[in-house]
């Protein structure tokens, strides 16, 4: 290993075990940052992740680390008020939900057998719809409790480890608009 990664890592640590999936590559970013190590992109660098041929697609597993983890990064690193200002934008995310109405269907002739059928299917359609949103409405926060237990028995870990990291940043403001171009 080159003597200047070894003293960056030896003066950043290592990967966080806690991030276990996503987001570490982040947290280590930061904390080199902190310690006034460049970090230089190669645009013409190549990743090969073993054991995959497919398209990366997101799990509700993966989509939980991606949540959980981000949550931990404004622990460790941002301001009181940036944390306030990310998880209201993450709320707002995790709560959007885009719902098609369902259009009725009737037939200008009400006493036509067509337009009782007509309305037969309106109405099962809508109960449907009402069904399928309640069920989203119920995964969202069933997923959105998950994150929140998981963070919740880490918190003292992240505080921990935020208590560290406060004693070298010297510049709030510039960790804070890591966290906001991380947000956007």
């Amino acid at each position: 290993m080159d003597n200047k990664v070894k003293e960056a890592l030896d003066q950043s640590g290592l990967f966080d075990p806690t991030f276990f999936f996503n987001c570490e590559d982040v947290d280590l970013s930061w904390r080199l940052k902190l310690h006034n190590w460049k970090i230089f992109q190669n645009e013409k660098a190549i990743f090969y992740h073993a054991g995959k041929d497919k398209k990366i697609t997101f799990s509700s597993k993966g989509l939980f680390y991606a949540w959980r983890n981000r949550i931990f990064l404004l622990i460790k690193f941002a301001s009181i008020s940036q944390i306030v200002t990310s998880l209201s934008l993450y709320a707002s995310l995790l709560f959007k939900t885009n719902v098609k109405k369902t259009m009725s269907l009737t037939s200008s002739s009400p006493d036509s057998q067509a337009a009782a059928i007509s309305d037969i299917r309106c109405h099962k359609l809508q109960q449907q719809n009402k069904r399928n949103i309640f069920m989203k409405l119920f995964l969202k926060l069933h997923f959105i409790v998950r994150v929140f237990f998981s963070v919740f028995i880490y918190t003292p870990e992240m505080v921990f480890k935020r208590y560290q990291l406060q004693k070298i940043i010297s510049n709030q403001k510039k960790v804070d608009s890591w966290v906001d171009y991380v947000d956007n």
